[in-house]
């Protein structure tokens, strides 16, 4: 597989808007350079109960996201409020909250990938 020059996905936790850690994921580009920009590509699941962060096979979209960051893209998940195993509060709240969107959404304006 060396031959393909694929990217190893990197996770991370960002905070959102209430201080919550949400999960997530990056693949950047193997010739990534931090001082260059970047496009950016958000991979959105945006629903309750599916986590889209895992470390684990990425059968349907793998190579895309691979393809993507070849290109020079950085390609992003991050879970969003309401998804499972991090237990009952943070799953039901999201029940309540649904759509206000600063539940939903972290604010990457103030992000640096590094």
């Amino acid at each position: 597989m060396e031959k393909f020059d694929l990217s190893k996905k990197e996770f991370f936790t960002i905070k959102n808007d209430e201080g919550q850690d949400l999960n997530a994921w990056m693949i950047k580009p193997t010739n990534f350079k931090k001082n260059k920009k970047h496009p950016l590509l958000m991979f959105v699941y945006g629903g309750p109960g599916i986590n889209t962060v895992n470390d684990s096979w990425e059968w349907m979209n793998y190579f895309w996201w691979q393809m993507l960051a070849q290109k020079g893209y950085i390609v992003v998940s991050v879970d969003a409020r309401g998804t499972g195993f991090r237990g009952k509060e943070f799953q039901t709240l999201y029940i309540f909250t649904a759509w206000k969107a600063r539940n939903r959404r972290p604010d990457f304006s103030c992000q640096k990938f590094r």
